[in-house]
């Protein structure tokens, strides 16, 4: 993402934003990653599911729990979003992928 504001002109503190923002949307899709592969179908993943159970991975839901990762994942986002408030309009669609994050099924 902060190669795109960087092509577009973006200032010190608009990068600083965005780059805030990359790192909490890689956050939230890792979670929501290991939380698809717990509650996520193999036909709508498109690959198989459970395999980070069968090969006990340290995942959010492992050691946090399902609840609580999602918790955690909205809050990511939350933040994400919260990153790009000193920016204008043309933000809209970083705020959009942030929230499907999590809302994604595959």
């Amino acid at each position: 993402v902060t190669s795109g504001a960087k092509l577009g002109g973006a200032g010190k503190g608009e990068m600083a934003a965005i780059s805030s923002y990359g790192e909490k949307i890689g956050l939230a899709f890792q979670i929501a990653d290991d939380i698809l592969d717990v509650e996520g179908g193999a036909q709508e993943m498109g690959k198989a599911t459970g395999g980070d159970a069968r090969k006990e991975k340290a995942t959010y839901p492992s050691i946090l729990g399902l609840a609580e990762s999602k918790r955690l994942a909205q809050d990511v986002v939350e933040q994400a979003v919260q990153s790009l408030k000193g920016l204008d309009q043309r933000a809209e669609p970083l705020r959009e992928i942030a929230r499907y994050i999590i809302s994604r099924k595959s």
